[in-house]
């Protein structure tokens, strides 16, 4: 699975020949420094953004990268940090050197409309990483300031609640806040201590719970193994033969930065840890960027396969924020994706035939049959109110009651209807046909919760209803 960025990369590295190198570890100030110069020269496609502070008052910055600064065009989001461990750098030099590639070769992100947008930020946590001061690295730490473990901080799959016992520190809310603010459709994490690709879920082994997305996971993590420049065949074996692992199969760990995004935030994040030693040797990082220069892009490629569209209210033509899509009877575990302010999503997966079905509140969900290959596959949705039709004129006339139910819920209708009961996972849980004027579901075997039922005519029509059970 390549795309056409990772046939240009030798072009894009032979262009930045000139670039600055970043084969030594910067002071802070250096990093600020180039970091608003960057976005300065190349303002046609920079901006910087102040994610936040960190606890001793150090910027968290962040370089997007885009043909489309203002976000009025619709494409794919992809998030690229390191060094929230502050002794873990090699990631760090890494991104300085991607954002270098992008921004000197700026035809290439600026006028490829598709090229995704993208967001750098080298460092997450700068407090730890100069916490000797802002001219060395010596004395880096894995902790914030706080002495916090930023990878455990995060709201834990489980109970929704920071599981280290400790305040959510000033680096993870400023972090949460973004990217629930940008709707990042893919990220990257970069540590060391390591060299292996790990996804999700770093909560679960395998065994327990797999990502509904297992398989294209592993197929992600092959194709950024494979385009290694890995000479001696000895990078990324540390961990396994193939570098590749399920988080909770290496270790189980709570409260990481790849479980919330992908969970809470419906993102797709992995974590990348790419040096056994935590900060090389400096005179070893153009060794490190030579075997991953190639394969940073590999995330970009993957932005561009599964499916995409914007979601609209059939009376209005107004984008939808917040549709949920969800593949039918694949879903779990929060793994849907959701629209952002424009209207529009992206599904990355792999290639195959979906049911889909697209949900908000107060408007009648619709179900897609989709076909997608190697490719970005466009499927717009028009979603019409409650209490309209799919056809704009509603026919269908129903009762159901009680609502909320307890035992059981009763369909009164005057004509014959099928109908269908979804969970939120978009799992179809019951489905039938109503032949008689009444017909008496019950309801004891369903979790509490909310569901959605769908009535439809033999005429196409369709309404959309939703139930609470107690």
């Amino acid at each position: 699975m390549k795309r056409c960025f990772l046939l240009l990369v030798s072009i894009l590295f032979f262009a930045t020949a000139k670039a600055q190198s970043w084969d030594s570890y910067p002071s802070y100030e250096t990093y600020v420094e180039y970091m608003q110069q960057t976005a300065q020269k190349h303002k046609d496609i920079c901006r910087l953004d102040t994610i936040g502070t960190s606890v001793e008052g150090r910027l968290l910055l962040c370089m997007k990268i885009s043909n489309d600064l203002n976000g009025k065009n619709n494409k794919p989001k992809f998030f690229y940090s390191a060094a929230m461990h502050g002794n873990e750098l090699t990631g760090a030099i890494m991104l300085l050197r991607l954002i270098d590639t992008l921004v000197t070769n700026s035809n290439f992100t600026a006028t490829n409309s598709a090229f995704p947008d993208v967001y750098i930020c080298p460092y997450a946590n700068p407090d730890g990483t100069w916490h000797g001061g802002n001219s060395t690295i010596s004395g880096a730490m894995r902790y914030n300031a706080n002495y916090v473990d930023l990878n455990r901080n995060y709201p834990d799959i489980r109970t929704g609640k920071n599981s280290d016992g400790e305040n959510r520190q000033a680096e993870t809310q400023a972090f949460m806040t973004y990217q629930e603010k940008e709707k990042f459709n893919m990220s990257c994490n970069l540590h060391t201590g390591s060299e292996v690709f790990n996804y999700p879920w770093d909560s679960y082994r395998s065994s327990k719970n797999k990502h509904a997305d297992d398989e294209w996971f592993k197929q992600l993590g092959k194709d950024f193994v494979s385009s290694l420049n890995d000479d001696k065949g000895t990078y990324f074996k540390d961990v396994n033969n193939s570098g590749i692992v399920e988080g909770g199969d290496w270790y189980v760990i709570y409260g990481s930065r790849q479980d919330w995004s992908t969970y809470f935030a419906h993102c797709r994040e992995v974590t990348l840890e790419l040096s056994m030693d935590y900060t090389p040797k400096a005179n070893t990082l153009d060794d490190y960027w030579y075997k991953l220069k190639n394969s940073l892009f590999t995330f970009f490629d993957y932005c561009y396969y599964g499916f995409e569209g914007v979601v609209t209210d059939s009376i209005t033509g107004k984008p939808l924020n917040n549709v949920m899509i969800t593949i039918d009877n694949y879903d779990k575990d929060s793994s849907q994706v959701i629209t952002n302010q424009n209207g529009y999503y992206i599904r990355p997966i792999l290639s195959g035939s979906y049911s889909v079905t697209f949900s908000l509140d107060g408007y009648n969900f619709k179900t897609l049959n989709i076909n997608t290959a190697n490719n970005l596959t466009d499927y717009s949705v028009k979603l019409s109110p409650i209490n309209t039709s799919l056809n704009e004129t509603e026919e269908i006339t129903a009762e159901i009651y009680p609502l909320p139910a307890e035992n059981q819920i009763t369909i009164s209708t005057n004509q014959q209807l099928n109908y269908r009961i979804i969970d939120l996972n978009g799992k179809i849980i019951k489905k039938g046909t109503v032949n008689t004027f009444k017909k008496v579901l019950n309801t004891d075997n369903w979790q509490s919760g909310t569901y959605f039922i769908t009535l439809s005519n033999d005429k196409g029509q369709t309404i959309t209803r939703k139930l609470i059970k107690k």
